[in-house]
């Protein structure tokens, strides 16, 4: 169910008068206090009032109605429904979608520092004999090297996972946003406000 304001004639008044002039004077007093015409002005011989001269009055004849606006409960169709689904539905994959770009940025940063740092500690790595001491260092400096590797790995396959993930929400999207185009384009009266409020 949803509400709209809809417009319903609440008083009729219909003016008649022997000139034009004067009939224009009750149409705007009339309509100062909101009421509308409706029609044209009609104009007739009137043959129940006494003829002036022997020949019928003529007579001017305006209608005028009074509108006012009422709240009513629509009932709501099936595809009003899937369009209130779809709405929601759009804006989870939207809030998915900004997420999982987050998360892949966080991807990029932690895949570029960390090459970075492979390729700074790659040009001290070295096969040469060296002393206990050094020895130590480089086998320190390999660990390090084996433990960035695994993080640089890991936050690939994250972003190729983000990627994936990234593709089939925007597909999922498209395919939304077209259900939701058409259904806007076939139900002109109402818009996604009135749509979300429906509820």
């Amino acid at each position: 169910m949803r509400r709209e304001i809809e417009q319903r004639p609440v008083d009729t008044k219909v003016l008649r008068e022997n000139f034009r002039n004067g009939l224009q004077r009750s149409m705007n007093k009339l309509m100062s206090e909101g009421y509308t015409p409706i029609g044209g002005i009609s104009t007739h011989m009137n043959t129940h009032t006494r003829p002036i001269l022997g020949i019928d009055s003529q007579e001017y004849t305006q209608t005028m109605v009074k509108y006012e606006n009422f709240e009513v409960w629509i009932k709501e169709t099936d595809a009003e429904r899937g369009a209130y689904s779809d709405e929601q539905t759009s804006e989870q994959l939207r809030v998915k979608i900004d997420n999982i770009k987050k998360g892949a940025t966080k991807d990029l940063k932690q895949i570029k520092k960390f090459e970075e740092l492979l390729a700074s500690t790659e040009a001290k790595l070295t096969t040469a004999k060296k002393s206990f001491f050094k020895k130590f260092v480089q086998s320190v400096r390999e660990s390090q090297q084996q433990s960035r590797l695994a993080i640089v790995q890991k936050a690939k396959d994250s972003l190729a996972s983000h990627k994936k993930s990234l593709d089939e929400a925007n597909n999922e999207l498209a395919i939304v946003t077209e259900r939701l185009n058409q259904f806007y384009k076939s139900n002109p009266s109402i818009t996604k406000d009135i749509l979300m409020s429906s509820r």
